[in-house]
């Protein structure tokens, strides 16, 4: 995506730069058409960026604001009001090559106040596209107050002001301030404004466009792509003022419409997320309050039976032979272990279902990580077999992923007939990537609940399980973790009957 933006803002760059070569031609309401509607657009603009900085406090759409202010002023003034002003109760004609045409609703000025005018009206515009995207890291510094920056800016544009009026009047003796000519030439400080400009234009469209991918900047780098032509352009035809116009004037209209589209759509952007991001957290708030009410429930009966055996035990002590006595101790270690696994899995299946397991990957050999899940699995006496003929690896995080394996090795023993033999089989390509298989001899799972297992506290049980131990969260941690790897966990039908726990991994994780 972001490389055909920057595809996009080459081509406006070149677009714009062979808009420049054509001459200018007469046409003043054109002008002043193009002007107003451009101003308008920056207006547009300016409320969009001062309305995310309002809410987001982002310097960039700070500066967005101001350097568009500046556009907007320097459009009404000198692309609006001055041809307007000048031109009221005037009449004159105005010879292009054998053709006399009589000019009066508008009245043009020849004077280098507009042209200079245009061009700081770029140039400072530039310089705050510029500071838009921050040179250094701003990250516990005091944030930029808009108003400071707004005076700083209006000091700035009041000293050139200024410097112009005394320019022009300085002018006003050797110009003929009613002289109307198709094509003027641009003195030093146009030169030097007009470059300026573009340089500061040029710098600004990189700096949006390979320092930040994130939504506006990279179109806003596009936007500013297309506004470098436009000094240059009042540099090789400085019509600004005059009654004529020219190609490249339209690109006056397209740069605000690019911004405008581009904070517009970054703004529907973040909403979008934000409401993800929205319905996400409830969606993780309600699976928190059911495995705090699940934790309740399955916590209660272990707790009550240790609490009830240690009472006897403490009321009964001088009574019970010490065979008595370790057997009570024995089921307080038993219920004690099933409280501690329950809390374990609730632990393990919040983190899996708000996303923040801390995965460090490294190359491992899956029948090291098939090890690690059997020394703490509960195989409750059937045994477990490993094979491994090609000695795979993978790029895995060798605790999280044990723990889903031993999950499914879990699952695999509680589903399975006393003393039936579990197999896990791993396999794979040389390049593609590999699965791990976990398979049993229990009653299976039917296809249409493959996949409503995995859910969160799935409580369905095949027949002659209804009564098995289990929180519903085993495949659900396992299938979580594996995706977190990059890869899926699926349930399958075992060719000789029974169900396989499939799970794939990339060889590296994407």
């Amino acid at each position: 995506m972001i490389q055909r933006v920057r595809l996009a803002a080459a081509v406006v760059l070149v677009s714009g730069l062979l808009l420049v070569a054509p001459d200018a031609w007469f046409s003043p309401r054109v002008q002043v058409a193009v002007a107003a509607a451009a101003g308008a657009l920056a207006v547009a603009v300016v409320a969009l960026a001062a309305a995310r900085y309002r809410t987001a406090r982002d310097p960039h759409a700070l500066f967005l604001t101001i350097g568009f202010a500046a556009i907007v002023v320097q459009s009404i003034v000198f692309g609006v009001w001055w041809p307007i002003h000048y031109g009221q109760d005037v009449g004159y004609a105005i010879t292009v090559g054998t053709s006399t045409v009589l000019y009066q609703p508008l009245r043009s000025f020849s004077g280098p106040a507009p042209v200079y005018g245009f061009h700081f009206g770029w140039l400072l515009a530039g310089v705050c596209f510029l500071l838009g995207v921050p040179w250094w890291d701003r990250r516990g510094h005091r944030p930029i107050r808009g108003w400071l920056a707004a005076l700083i800016v209006g000091g700035i544009v009041l000293l050139v002001d200024r410097s112009l009026a005394v320019s022009y009047r300085q002018m006003q003796g050797a110009v003929d301030p009613f002289q109307i000519r198709a094509t003027a030439e641009p003195a030093t400080l146009g030169w030097v404004l007009g470059f300026a400009a573009a340089a500061v234009l040029l710098v600004a469209a990189w700096r949006e466009l390979f320092r930040r991918r994130d939504p506006p900047h990279p179109w806003i780098g596009v936007a500013l792509a297309a506004a470098i032509a436009l000094p240059l352009s009042a540099i090789r035809s400085p019509t600004q003022g005059l009654a004529y116009v020219q190609w490249a004037d339209i690109l006056q209209l397209i740069v605000p419409g690019i911004a405008f589209a581009a904070l517009l759509s970054a703004q529907r952007t973040e909403t979008s997320r934000m409401r993800r991001a929205s319905d996400r957290a409830e969606e993780v708030l309600g699976g928190r309050a059911e495995i705090a009410s699940v934790i309740a429930h399955d916590i209660r009966g272990p707790v009550s039976s240790v609490k009830s055996i240690a009472a006897s035990t403490l009321s009964n002590y001088d009574r019970l032979s010490d065979a008595q006595r370790q057997e009570f101790v024995g089921l307080i270690d038993q219920e004690a272990q099933q409280v501690l696994s329950v809390v374990h899995q609730m632990s393990v299946a919040l983190k899996v279902d708000a996303g923040t397991l801390d995965l460090h990957l490294a190359r491992n050999e899956l029948a090291a990580v098939v090890q690690v899940a059997l020394a703490d699995a509960e195989t409750y006496g059937h045994p477990v077999t490993v094979d491994d003929p090609q000695r795979l690896e993978s790029e895995v995080d060798i605790r999280w992923l044990a723990e889903a394996v031993r999950q499914g090795i879990d699952n695999a023993a509680t589903f399975s007939p006393d003393g039936s033999a579990i197999r896990v089989s791993l396999a794979g390509t040389d390049e593609g990537p590999v699965q791990i298989e976990i398979v049993d001899a229990g009653p299976g799972v039917p296809t249409e609940r493959r996949d409503r297992v995995f859910e969160r506290f799935a409580r369905w049980r095949p027949s002659g399980y209804e009564d098995a131990p289990g929180s519903g969260l085993g495949l659900f941690i396992c299938r979580g973790i594996v995706r977190e790897h990059g890869g899926d966990a699926t349930l399958d039908v075992a060719p000789q009957g029974g169900t396989i726990l499939r799970i794939r991994l990339p060889r590296r994780p994407r």
